[in-house]
């Protein structure tokens, strides 16, 4: 049974369809084979201003005229969502 388990996994991975979720809120799942590196652990006020800072970047940008698609793509890579 845990074979089938584990090939079904794995043909999940290989076709794109990794939707695997944790019982854990604490745990965060990626897809990908090697060594993950954990996600920098940082306080609520320097995520703050980071975050301030991004948005700020963000509506500069669109009062710049950059397209939608555009600005979501600079907010996903920068903002590491």
């Amino acid at each position: 049974m845990q074979h089938q388990k584990a090939k079904a996994r794995l043909e999940e991975f290989e076709n794109g369809a990794y939707d695997f979720v944790s019982c854990s809120d604490r745990i965060t799942l990626v897809s990908g084979i090697g060594k993950a590196e954990r996600a920098k652990l940082i306080g609520a006020d320097e995520a703050q201003s980071e975050l301030n800072g991004i948005l700020d970047e963000f509506f500069e940008d669109l009062a710049e005229g950059l397209s939608p698609l555009e600005l979501y793509q600079y907010l996903t890579a920068i903002g590491g969502f």
